[in-house]
């Protein structure tokens, strides 16, 4: 982010040098340097050096890339609040050879900003690296000057900057030069930007080549010699995730899933080319929703609790991931790699999935006696492609290439500032699992740095870590869009900006299938909890396509969702769109059809029986008591269903799904060892009675002619008005309480609060509410931090931030969330809890009487049931 305008000519007229980072000795405040002898050398040099700071900018992970074929640099992404940060410029200097030994240099934050930071950051910088900088160095090699010399090894400061630094001035100064003092502006057209980035939630999951396994329908191909399975797991896993943790400007968790999931075969290049990536995102969605989660796996975070992680990713707390990642073995790449349906044409299983946004990615495994640098470089860029829409435009548009893809003439330069340090990533070689700068090379004239082509060049030279891709990263349209999204899973965000906005958590049927000839080829579905989420038809972007419109109806035909999607799914190499139809939809108790029309041609799909036929078609030959016999009579029990289900006959759909179908599965197939796509039968046995339940439901409304779902009570909520401690300052008025007996509600029923509407806030819009449960309608004085004396506790605890005037407490521990400050989580549904009379809400803000509601449609929607 730059300090200076590239056009503003140097006051010296000499040429804008390279970049450059500081140098460290820690944080220290400035005062504490007052009277040391580095101020001031004993002998006054002559002439006086001038010292000028250019270039100075904020960076985080990454710094610009750029492009040798003359197209410019692409500008550094905005930081993240709250995330390390480090401070990059360059220097030009007249009468260098008169430079003190070491020259203070300070880094603080504008004196209006009140709250604890990091700041000062007061760092030595040597006469030594300011030499190399003015002479046009690049960070590497003034690093690796530096660390040849003997003294003290030291780093580039390091250091956070909250929301809220509208500046930041940087000040070289010493008695013995002419020094410097350059203030760096927050905002769009500032010199740098601060926003928030949530938290990155990767499932890994190793697949197993399907010649390992029984029956596999290609028994004579030799699938290799580590049996089907990745030897190199484990560490797979670790060096991704260890590379991610540094790449990413925010916190990572990840769950490693310990069963192997069975690939499919294809014989070519056909319209299952993604079905290994559908099938690694479906599975691993079904296991964050099982009861047992995460215990046949194991959970890796290093930057937030476990417990906390285990929330963000169980989908039954409103969790999910937003990325899956299939491990493939290595040994399957001498001319077998084309079963793994994860990716497209004679490449190897390197392929990437986001037909309902979630990206499922494909990678081979480490290999023995090598470093991991191309599996992780593998993962990295492949993840980075969720993130890369929308792309780059005017001078940095490629018209003629894939624009996700770069080559060897991008130069870029990594920084890892995990955990407050400086390392800086331009070498590695890891064969452990773990994911280190590696050694600075020694040469016959001194330290020197490798050059490395981006690993996007897929060359075969050394490759490292692409800042093109880490911008993604930071910067694109990154939303909780996956199904799992509720409060939990929101991790530390209140952005507002980008992609989807999430429903609720709830019962969704996901359906992947492909278009041919007269309709839809529906080849998985699953149904479980978590949140829905399509890429919608867009036909400038998905130019290849064709507008499918996607139904869902309910017994006497009423649409209860409507969905438009492409007939393409995005892939990352070579062709860039595979066949294939991706829906994630809503599915209420009432869900009885969805209807796929595709170029005038409809195909019908029954979504209870779906999910049912294709998890029993998941189940191996071995386990069924009479072989495909006893499959194919299950198969008929669903048939039989569907049936009965176009006939409108739910009752007796149920009574077969139950007395034929459920008896099956608990008769009829034995216990086995399963893999991680195919269920066991007691989960199969847990999907049919959920089914069951279902057609209980629509049997109910059908014979009522009503679908079984409640009107909500809307209540308006004044934003100016709260149950929270406020500063004597901030005017806000007392929230008013709501009577649950008014409304029809009663303790222990099960509600659903839903927000509705906006507010305006200084500055924003806002889309935050909270609430707590009382006993009684009594509110006390606002400088009281308990307010609301019958409060019961309730809901997923909200954390509340600090009054804007005086910076006091204001969390209770009973209040919870409805609606997230991005507004991607809506609604909560919870049970009113025992002795609960009444309800107080409030906008999620910390300065209230400045809010206003000019429209009236922030409100409170309270439906029962």
């Amino acid at each position: 982010m730059k300090q200076r305008d590239d056009s503003e000519p140097d006051s010296r007229g000499k040429p804008q040098t390279r970049r450059a980072l500081l140098t460290a000795v820690g944080a220290t405040a400035t005062s504490a340097l007052a009277g040391c002898n580095l101020w001031r050398n004993q002998t006054q040099p002559t002439p006086t050096p001038d010292v000028t700071l250019q270039d100075v900018r904020l960076v985080q992970t990454v710094e610009d890339s750029h492009l040798n074929n003359g197209s410019g640099n692409i500008s550094d992404p905005p930081l993240v609040a709250n995330e390390y940060t480090t401070v990059m410029f360059d220097l030009s200097i007249t009468n260098p050879g008169n430079l003190p030994t070491t020259m203070p240099v300070v880094v603080s934050s504008s004196p209006d900003y009140t709250k604890p930071t990091d700041f000062p950051v007061t760092t030595l910088l040597h006469k030594d690296d300011a030499k190399a900088i003015d002479s046009g160095a690049d960070p590497p090699a003034v690093f690796a000057t530096r660390q040849s010399k003997n003294r003290k090894n030291s780093a580039p400061p390091v250091f956070r900057i909250p929301k809220g630094v509208s500046e930041i001035e940087v000040t070289i100064f010493h008695a013995d030069i002419v020094g410097d003092s350059v203030t760096l502006t927050e905002g769009p057209n500032g010199d740098f930007q601060i926003g928030t980035l949530g938290t990155l939630r990767v499932g890994f999951i190793p697949v197993q080549d399907p010649g390992g396994v029984p029956n596999s329908n290609k028994p004579g191909v030799d699938w290799g010699d580590s049996n089907g399975k990745a030897k190199f797991y484990d560490r797979s896993v670790a060096s991704s995730f260890s590379f991610l943790r540094r790449a990413y400007p925010s916190k990572i968790v990840a769950y490693k899933h310990d069963y192997h999931m069975r690939g499919n075969v294809r014989s070519a290049t056909g319209p299952t080319a993604t079905m290994d990536a559908v099938d690694a995102k479906t599975t691993l969605n079904k296991i964050s929703n099982d009861s047992t989660f995460p215990s046949k796996g194991t959970i890796l975070t290093e930057d937030v609790s476990p417990s906390k992680a285990v929330n963000m990713m169980d989908a039954s707390q409103g969790g999910g991931f937003d990325v899956h990642v299939l491990i493939c073995p290595q040994d399957t790449a001498s001319g077998n790699q084309k079963y793994f349906d994860a990716h497209w044409g004679g490449n190897g299983p390197t392929g990437y999935f986001y037909g309902l946004r979630n990206a499922a990615v494909a990678a081979h495994e480490a290999q023995a006696g090598m470093d991991d640098n191309g599996h992780v470089a593998t993962t990295a860029q492949e993840i980075g492609h969720y993130f890369a829409n929308p792309l780059y435009s005017g001078a940095f548009k490629r018209t003629n290439s894939d624009q996700k893809h770069t080559n060897g003439n991008l130069v870029s330069t990594g920084y890892d500032l995990t955990d407050g340090s400086y390392t800086l990533i331009n070498d590695f070689s890891v064969k452990d699992g773990s994911f280190n700068a590696g050694p600075v090379q020694t040469g016959p004239n001194g330290p020197t740095v490798e050059t490395h082509q981006s690993y996007m060049s897929y060359g075969s030279q050394t490759r490292w870590a692409d800042s093109r891709v880490i911008e993604y990263l930071i910067e694109s349209d990154y939303s909780y869009s996956y199904g799992g999204g509720s409060a939990p899973a929101r991790g530390d965000t209140d952005s507002t900006e980008g992609g989807l906005r999430s429903q609720e958590v709830q019962p969704v049927v996901d359906l992947f299938g492909t278009p041919v000839d007269g309709g839809v080829d529906i080849q998985s579905a699953a149904a479980y909890r978590a949140t829905p989420g399509n890429t919608e038809y867009d036909p400038e972007y998905h130019t290849e396509a064709e507008p499918v419109d996607v139904v869902l109806q309910d017994p006497t035909g009423e649409v209860l969702h409507r969905t438009t999607v492409p007939d393409r799914v995005q892939g990352s190499h070579g062709h860039t769109h595979h066949p294939g139809i991706a829906v994630s939809l809503p599915f209420p108790p009432e869900g009885a059809v969805v209807h796929f029309d595709r170029g005038g041609e409809t195909t019908r799909t029954n979504p209870i029986v779906a999910p049912l036929r294709f998890a029993l078609l998941n189940v191996p030959v071995p386990p069924f008591n009479d072989g495909e016999a006893t499959m194919n009579d299950l198969l008929e029990s669903l048939r039989a269903v569907d049936g009965q289900m176009r006939e409108q006959q739910y009752g007796d759909a149920a009574d077969i799904l139950a007395e034929e179908f459920a008896n099956g599965v608990t008769n009829r197939i034995q216990p086995y060892e399963a893999l991680a796509n195919e269920p066991t039968p007691e989960q199969l046995l847990g999907l049919t009675e959920r089914m069951i339940d279902r057609l209980h439901v629509l049997a109910e409304a059908t014979e009522e002619n009503q679908t079984p779902t409640a009107t909500p009570t809307e209540v308006s909520v004044d934003p100016r008005a709260t149950y929270l401690r406020t500063a004597s300052r901030d005017s806000a008025r007392d929230a008013r309480p709501i009577e649950l007996a008014e409304l029809g509600i009663e303790p222990g029923q099960r509600v659903t609060l839903r927000r509705l509407g906006s507010y305006s806030k200084k500055g924003s819009g806002g889309e935050g509410l909270s609430a707590v449960f009382s006993a009684n309608a009594t509110l006390e004085p606002s400088e009281e931090r308990h307010r609301v004396p019958g409060a019961i506790d309730a809901g997923p605890d909200y954390e509340t931030s600090p009054t804007y005037f005086g910076d006091q407490p204001t969390d209770i521990p009973e209040d919870f969330l409805v609606s997230d400050t991005a507004g991607e989580d809506p609604s909560v549904t919870l049970e009113v809890p025992p002795e609960a009379r009444f309800l107080f809400a409030s906008a999620i803000d910390n300065r209230f009487a400045d809010n206003s509601d000019d429209d009236g449609d922030f409100r409170l929607a309270i439906s029962a049931g």
